[in-house]
């Protein structure tokens, strides 16, 4: 374990590891999430695995589907709790999304949302009916980054900062971000700032998939697994930029 947290240390700094870290501490991090990731549930959904890291070493630990009209999103705690979440989309806009969190198989909350002209019926811990935002807006609990890509994806260049509403399931509330994007070498660079106007977080996107979140303190920052595809992606990324200011 002492080796595991030892590389802990140097993924928080969000530095390109192949030049770094031996693989065979590289190979045991991942068998050791791998085994993780198995033990704390009997089904877990196919997709990138992602890992969040705090000063004191990985705290969440990420399975992501991303497809052009669906994605599925599965978040592990140290606690453990699972939380998985869906959202459906159709030309940039929700139109359903299901949520779910659970802690040792035995379900906590849930909700499922259906989009009409009407606005948003929810159904579950919360039944109602919310009115939809004149904003683009999306489904995402903290650190589910994943949800706001198809926003993101899209959103244009060279403009001023973009308002995006964020309905946060688990405590059930609004959020309102600011966003700005650029594209670099291919790969999308967006800026969020949170509602008091402090710059909260970057999200880096190559294609429809998420490749690395950071907080403006760069306490913490969620990027793929070693030794995964995506983590081939993400070294070529950082290679190029470390963090965009």
């Amino acid at each position: 374990m002492k080796s595991i947290l030892g590389l802990a240390a140097l993924c928080l700094q969000g530095q390109a590891l192949h030049a770094q870290v031996d693989p065979t501490l590289q190979r045991e991090f991942h068998d050791h999430v791998v085994g993780l990731l198995q033990s704390a549930a009997s089904e877990l959904p196919s997709g990138d695995t992602l890992i969040t890291f705090a000063n004191q070493g990985p705290i969440l630990y990420h399975i992501i589907d991303a497809q052009s009209a669906l994605i599925t999103s599965c978040m592990l705690r140290n606690d453990p709790m699972i939380g998985v979440t869906t959202t459906r989309w159709s030309d940039a806009r929700i139109t359903a999304f299901d949520v779910s969190w659970s802690r040792s198989g035995e379900s906590e909350y849930s909700l499922h949302g259906e989009v009409s002209p009407a606005g948003i019926s929810i159904t579950g811990s919360h039944d109602t009916v919310l009115a939809i935002p004149e904003i683009p807006w999306t489904v995402a609990d903290y650190a589910m980054e994943e949800h706001l890509v198809p926003l993101l994806s899209r959103a244009p260049l060279g403009s001023g900062p973009a308002s995006v509403a964020i309905l946060r399931p688990y405590p059930f509330k609004w959020d309102t971000v600011q966003v700005a994007v650029k594209d670099t070498s291919g790969v999308r660079f967006a800026s969020v700032t949170d509602g008091s106007g402090k710059r909260s977080g970057m999200v880096i996107i190559a294609g429809p998939r998420l490749l690395f979140t950071g907080g403006s303190d760069r306490s913490s920052i969620k990027r793929p697994l070693e030794l995964t595809p995506l983590f081939s992606e993400y070294e070529r990324v950082t290679a190029l930029m470390l963090y965009e200011q």
